[in-house]
């Protein structure tokens, strides 16, 4: 076996040089316009083993709300709202070996 990664890029790298590509086999309604898709659980199932094997674990470190945003769809009255998280992505390197990825 290879060596074992030291810190959370060099498992990151691992990660991304074993995950498999995956194809878009899923296909939204024809009433959603019929596209090819790749759902969220065929990527988790390949992207977990990979994640656990090289040691990178992610974490919720901080979230933000974003103010509310009143608009109009189809017609209708409309809110939305949005929130940014900050994630650390911890390697096998223990408690300080961590990148801050944001996410909106």
């Amino acid at each position: 076996m290879a060596d074992q990664p030291t810190n959370v890029i060099a498992a990151l790298a691992r990660v991304m040089d074993e995950m498999p590509g995956i194809g878009k086999d899923q296909r939204a309604s024809a009433q959603q316009g019929g596209y090819a898709y790749r759902g969220i659980e065929q990527i988790t199932r390949e992207l977990q083993p990979l994640l656990a094997k090289h040691g990178v674990v992610f974490s919720p470190h901080r979230v933000e709300w974003r103010p509310v945003r009143e608009l109009m769809v189809n017609s209708k009255p409309w809110t939305d709202e949005g929130v940014l998280v900050t994630y650390r992505v911890y390697g096998p390197g223990g408690i300080e070996d961590y990148i801050e990825v944001t996410v909106p």
